[in-house]
């Protein structure tokens, strides 16, 4: 049984464990839920110009752009975990993107 305090100073934390694994999975499915998803293909696609996304999550957004209307995107998480989701999310061909660390 480990002690309490194992770990404290060797880089792992319940917190970072937290980040990394569970809130990803429970961002995902619930911002992914299908009246979730409906909404985003409505509100999304009308977006034009310069695009600051603050929260970008997994970037399930970054799907619904128009390229034809969005000059770029730059979504800020402070999560890294969420960050390499919205790098590896679809998006359509021709939008640019910029994943960066932040809080807002």
């Amino acid at each position: 049984m480990a002690k309490a305090g194992a770990g404290v100073g060797r880089g792992y934390s319940v917190t970072s464990f937290y980040e990394r694994q569970f809130l990803p999975r429970l961002i995902g499915c619930a911002c992914g839920a299908k009246p979730i998803r409906r909404q985003r293909a409505k509100i999304v696609p009308r977006v034009r110009g310069r695009v600051l996304e603050l929260g970008v999550g997994g970037g399930l957004n970054l799907a619904f752009y128009d390229p034809d209307r969005v000059d770029s995107v730059t979504g800020v998480d402070p999560s890294e975990s969420l960050r390499y989701l919205a790098e590896d999310a679809p998006r359509p061909a021709g939008l640019t993107v910029e994943i960066v660390a932040g809080r807002a």
